[in-house]
């Protein structure tokens, strides 16, 4: 089995070893039925991906477990809501649930 490489790797800061977060970006919020329509056109400011564990109620339960781990979310929206493809090796069955 290969594992592929991480993308934009971040290194330890130095002396602390933690990686430093990545900047926050900003984007321009869609013009679709998905996205509410006071904040079509709105600019967003993204400064993080991941939600803490112990911040969703099922992920929580992972985390008391105390296995060792700390578990972390990232919820995304489905393939036909966004208006980009982001995942061209989905399937025709993922992209109807």
């Amino acid at each position: 089995m290969t594992t592929a490489p991480l993308l934009n790797q971040q290194l330890p800061t130095p002396g602390t070893g933690r990686r430093k977060a990545p900047s926050p970006i900003t984007v321009t919020l869609p013009d679709l039925a998905s996205v509410p329509a006071r904040f079509r056109g709105q600019q967003h400011l993204i400064s993080k991906l991941l939600g803490a564990g112990h911040t969703n109620a099922k992920l929580a339960k992972s985390d008391r477990a105390r296995l060792g781990y700390r578990t972390f979310g990232l919820s995304l929206a489905p393939a036909n809501t966004s208006g980009h493809q982001l995942c061209p090796a989905s399937s025709p069955g993922c992209r109807e649930s």
